[in-house]
């Protein structure tokens, strides 16, 4: 009896979960219609950004490596610091 209850405990957690993630979903949609004619203007420029944003996204990642190795060294020097 006792796990019965302890099942329908969590059905109504996950409910209000659900019930919560739904209501996110419903303003992201909003915004997402909001935002729709400005990504439809926006789409060509995209467009013709793209190769440019293929081109730069190697260096991108490479930066980004650069930016994490930097990082994770300074958090071991400063750990062998103290």
């Amino acid at each position: 009896m006792h796990h019965i209850a302890s099942v329908m405990h969590h059905n109504g957690i996950t409910t209000d979960r659900n019930s919560i993630a739904s209501s996110h979903i419903a303003i992201a949609s909003s915004y997402i219609a909001i935002a729709s004619p400005y990504i439809a203007i926006a789409s060509p420029y995209i467009a013709i950004a793209s190769p440019y944003i293929a081109i730069a996204s190697p260096y991108i990642a490479i930066v980004v490596n650069h930016n994490l190795i930097a990082t994770a060294h300074e958090s071991l020097t400063s750990r062998s610091s103290h």
